[in-house]
């Protein structure tokens, strides 16, 4: 065991590196990012947050479903004064997408045990092209690099403490703000027949059950406490 703890403390300094990594390449590629609110960033997740306060807007429902981490990423941007707000939301972005990059490094080992090609695995979220219409540089859209990072830990290893808690409040977060969620269905099923082939286990992975907590509360929510329309006016 004493002889792990040096590998264990290297994987995580990488994954440290990657996730910065990943932060300073978003950063570059949306220097607008700082001074503007993108779409609902501003006009419901933090002007939500500045009429209701941080808890009661969780419980708002956006284009008929619940966005748990935009909220509170908007919410971020009441506790500094109003024109460093964009500013303030913006930075919880970036720490996101810098979480999910170490992730994604830390769980990739399992399929990719080159750690050069896991940390460009790791970054390419952030690297995808901008189109003329959308951005990734806002909380907006941050469900979706997190689908990304989701994958990887459900298919990944947790084989300490700190990465299955860390995966565990990844996609349990990720069900609660997107039941896109339940799309990587398939990829519950293959950690499930990898851990009953390695393990001989028939008990769920915490990861599974944390993807399955998620997208459970998210659903139930869905069918009881919609109160805005879909369409997103």
């Amino acid at each position: 065991m004493p002889a792990d703890r040096p590998m264990a403390r290297g994987s995580c300094c990488w994954a440290l590196v990657v996730g910065l990594a990943a932060v300073l390449l978003l950063w570059a590629r949306a220097p607008f990012a700082p001074r503007n609110f993108w779409g609902e960033d501003g006009t419901r997740f933090f002007a939500h947050a500045m009429a209701d306060g941080w808890i009661r807007p969780l419980g708002r429902s956006l284009a008929g479903y619940f966005h748990f981490l935009p909220r509170l990423l908007g919410a971020v941007g009441t506790m500094v004064p109003l024109e460093w707000a964009p500013a303030a939301v913006f930075v919880g972005c970036l720490a996101s997408v810098g979480w999910f990059a170490a992730t994604i490094w830390l769980a990739g080992d399992r399929l990719l045990p080159d750690p050069f090609v896991r940390s460009a695995v790791a970054v390419s979220p952030v690297l995808l092209p901008i189109v003329g219409f959308e951005s990734i540089a806002n909380v907006t859209n941050l469900h979706f690099v997190m689908l990304c990072a989701t994958s990887a830990v459900l298919i990944g290893r947790q084989e300490s403490t700190g990465r299955q808690v860390n995966g565990v409040l990844l996609v349990a977060m990720a069900g609660l703000t997107s039941p896109v969620t339940a799309g990587l269905a398939p990829l519950v099923a293959l950690r499930m027949w990898w851990d009953r082939r390695e393990r001989g286990s028939l008990s769920p992975a915490p990861v599974v059950a944390g993807w399955a907590f998620g997208l459970v509360v998210q659903l139930v929510m869905m069918a009881t406490m919609v109160d805005e329309g879909r369409e997103m006016t």
